[in-house]
């Protein structure tokens, strides 16, 4: 990998120190969400947490951004 950067010395680091933050925060962000929408005992309750979240939500997830926010998540 470090073939076909410009500069790896000073942009592979770069490039970790500005992702792992971001992602760490977006995943927290994430997690934040579901706790002030979901209670414990729904949580528990629950086979699936994003799905009982945008049950909780309404329609405003049930269709596409649901999808993409789980895919996301996968990878």
């Amino acid at each position: 990998m470090m073939e076909e950067l410009k500069n790896p010395f000073v942009n592979l680091p770069r490039a970790i120190y500005i992702s792992l933050p971001l992602v760490t925060l977006v995943y927290a962000m994430a997690n934040v969400a579901c706790l002030a929408v979901l209670s414990p005992v729904d949580m528990l309750a629950s086979d699936a947490i994003a799905v009982t979240f945008a049950d909780h939500l309404g329609d405003a997830l049930a269709g596409g951004p649901l999808g993409v926010w789980v895919c996301f998540g996968v990878f």
